[in-house]
């Protein structure tokens, strides 16, 4: 009885392994109109590993398998529509099915231009930071429709523990481009996958840098949860709570019935240095902040001129500055915690040539370099991905620069990126980094013995949101 059992399973697998279908990949086109991302297939491990992923969904959802490791990938100039009439066709057997993929990645307001009715999502929309579409077609020998199915994959920024510079492209690094693809086929070929669209939340892509990713391995990234204009982070087995208020704006007066500045005062002066007290308005910029875990409420107070008669060739000049000097403080009730001046670097055209006007000097920021053409994850220095062998280095500049004293101790926040990167230096020393715009989203402390609560004070000035 047992050989008889055993000689039926054997002729059942048999006439199921003759029953299997052999594919040949005969055209992989590809497409991007923001950037380099489709170089990555250039890679023969991204190669080997994408193979290995269509060879495995073809077993699993149509008991069929690749008959080469050959990629036969085209990289096309401009977006081609597929035309069935022009498909290569290689080998023209009854047992072999013949592939084509097309991958396509868009602009967001371009895809949503031309699909109006994905647009619904305004909230996906709105986060999206590229759009890939991943076509299938499966033919048989006859080059007749066996499968043709397409989904469409949304970007969208997840966590990551990088710092530094964010590259504008790609949208994805080697391996989020990986795992995206290999997803997709999966999704792609499964008979029950009933999803067009899908979203994927990938961690950012960093510049390779000089100042940051050499070091930055070596110390723990601490992720900060941000709700409601509060920010809550873990240091040292303590709970850490900041919330940072809505700015709100003060009418400075210094004439007349409604006059608001004491005459003499550090503020009446610094309004009539500038001798356009008549034509300019003085406005204090002001935002409340509280230590939550320490039961302490901070006001941040700035002094900002709106000058309507103003010279856009002139940093000193524009329209909405920081009054110069040390005219910024962070207040305890009466008491003065740091007092401090704000340098904003403003990029001016002239001509046709962008100048920056960089003033972040000292503390080795002048030597600070990223690398246009090596990308990271921004946190681990072996993840760097050479997109070029050709070296295209550029210095970056601070779009804002707080020196100052805190506590009578000399420091610096350096907000780069956009605003999004802020560097903290305290007694000359770099003592912390942190990434986010209004509230931090993670961040590396360098001094271990770095006090908790001065380090959420910087913070507050350096994530507030007067620093537009």
């Amino acid at each position: 009885m047992r050989k008889f059992y055993y000689v039926i399973i054997c002729m059942v697998c048999l006439l199921s392994v003759s029953a299997q279908k052999k594919v040949l990949l005969e055209q992989f086109r590809t497409f991007s109109m923001i950037g380099p991302v489709m170089q990555y297939l250039n890679q023969e491990e991204t190669k080997a590993v994408l193979l290995k992923q269509l060879n495995n969904s073809l077993l699993k959802y149509k008991n069929a398998q690749l008959i080469d490791q050959d990629f036969r990938m085209t990289v096309l100039p401009e977006l081609k529509p597929t035309n069935p009439t022009d498909l290569p066709f290689t080998i023209a057997d009854s047992s072999t099915w013949h592939m084509y993929l097309d991958l396509y990645e868009f602009e967001t307001n371009t895809f949503y231009y031309v699909h109006p009715e994905y647009k619904e999502d305004s909230a996906l929309f709105k986060r999206t930071a590229s759009v890939f579409d991943l076509t299938v077609l499966l033919t048989d020998w006859k080059k007749d429709i066996i499968l043709k199915e397409f989904i469409t994959i949304c970007i969208t920024r997840g966590s990551s523990n990088g710092f530094g510079i964010q590259a504008s492209s790609p949208s994805l690094s080697n391996r989020g481009f990986t795992d995206m693809l290999n997803y997709a086929l999966e999704r792609v070929l499964d008979p029950e996958n009933k999803v067009g669209l899908m979203e994927i939340k990938a961690a950012p892509v960093f510049y390779a840098d000089n100042f940051l990713l050499p070091i930055i391995s070596n110390y723990p990234v601490i992720q900060v949860s941000n709700k409601n204009n509060i920010a809550s982070y873990k240091r040292d087995q303590t709970d850490e709570i900041i919330r940072l208020g809505e700015p709100f704006y003060e009418e400075l007066i210094t004439k007349g019935k409604n006059k608001n500045v004491a005459d003499k005062s550090i503020i009446s002066t610094a309004i009539n240095s500038t001798g356009r007290q008549n034509s300019s308005d003085f406005v204090h910029a002001r935002q409340e902040t509280r230590d939550v875990l320490r039961d302490k409420n901070y006001t941040l107070k700035m002094l900002i001129e709106i000058n309507p008669i103003f010279n856009y060739k002139n940093e000193d000049e524009v329209f909405t500055g920081f009054m110069p000097d040390s005219l910024h403080f962070l207040l305890k009730d009466q008491d003065t915690i740091a007092k401090f001046k704000i340098i904003k670097n403003t990029g001016l055209v002239v001509g046709d040539k962008l100048v920056l006007k960089t003033k972040n000097i000292g503390l080795g920021a002048e030597n600070r370099t990223i690398y246009l053409n090596k990308l990271s994850n921004g946190y681990d220095s072996t993840s760097i991905y050479l997109m070029d062998p050709a070296e295209v280095s550029r210095k970056i500049f601070s779009e804002y620069v707080i020196t100052g004293l805190i506590h009578n101790q000399p420091f610096t926040i350096m907000c780069s990126n956009r605003n999004t990167l802020k560097e903290f230096y305290l007694n000359q020393d770099n003592i912390a980094v942190a990434m986010g715009k209004f509230l931090p989203e993670r961040i590396a402390v360098f001094d271990a013995s770095l006090d908790k609560e001065i380090l959420n004070q910087l913070m507050m000035i350096g994530f507030s949101r007067l620093l537009r």
